[in-house]
C-alpha cells in the first residue's frame, strides 16, 4: 500500500481540530484513512485525550477525522523512518498513537489517489464521501446525505519525499464541505 499521502494545506485550529487516536487490535491504518474519534481509549484509566479508532458507521450522522502524514509513522516493514524516506509508505499498527484532523468546513488537503476507493474517474467538482464500515473515501457526484465530504478542486502531483527525490504521485486538492 504505497503512496498513501494526506497533507493539510491551510492553517489549523489545533485546540478545535487536532485529536489523538490509538490504533486498535487488528487494524493497520494509513494516511488518508477516515476514523471516528468519539470514545476515549480505556487502556489507561488516567487517559483524557487519546481516543479509540473506529470506522465510520453512519456517514449521514457522523463527522469523521482524517489521518495525516504529519504524525509519527512507521514504514511498512515496522521501522521508524530515518532521514527523508518516501512518506507514502508509512503505516500505523496496533498501539500507535497518531494525530488526526476533525473535518471542518473549508479545511484544504492534498490527497493521493491511492487514499480514495473509486470506481469512477476522479475529476474536479466530484465529492469524496465517507463509506460506512470502511476507512476510505469513495467518489460521488454530490454530497448527498453525508454530513461531510471533500470536494475536489484541482488535480495535482504530490511529492513523496526522500533525499533523492522519490518523485511524485497523482493526487487532488480538496476542500472540506459539510452537509449541515
Amino acid at each position: 500500500m504505497a503512496n498513501r499521502i494526506c497533507k493539510l494545506i491551510n492553517a489549523l485550529d489545533q485546540e478545535k481540530n487536532l485529536e489523538k487516536v490509538v490504533v486498535q487490535t487488528g487494524q493497520t491504518l494509513y494516511a488518508g484513512d477516515l476514523v471516528l474519534a468519539e470514545t476515549l481509549d480505556t487502556t489507561d484509566s488516567d487517559n483524557i485525550e487519546v481516543y479509540s479508532v473506529t470506522p465510520v458507521s453512519d456517514y449521514t450522522a457522523e463527522y469523521p477525522c482524517v489521518i495525516i502524514n504529519q504524525a509519527f509513522e512507521k514504514l511498512s516493514d515496522g521501522r521508524r523512518p530515518e532521514g527523508n524516506p518516501n512518506i507514502g509508505d508509512y503505516s500505523y499498527t496496533v498501539g500507535d498513537v497518531i494525530s488526526v484532523i476533525r473535518l471542518e468546513q473549508d479545511l484544504k488537503f492534498e490527497i493521493s489517489q491511492e487514499c480514495i476507493d473509486v470506481d469512477t474517474a476522479i475529476a474536479v467538482g466530484v465529492y469524496l464521501i465517507p463509506q460506512n464500515a470502511d476507512f476510505q473515501f469513495t467518489s460521488s457526484a454530490s454530497i448527498g446525505s453525508s454530513k461531510v465530504a471533500l470536494k475536489i478542486e484541482k488535480e495535482t502531483s504530490i511529492g513523496t519525499g526522500g533525499n533523492g527525490g522519490y518523485g511524485f504521485v497523482d493526487g487532488v486538492i480538496v476542500r472540506v464541505v459539510t452537509g449541515r
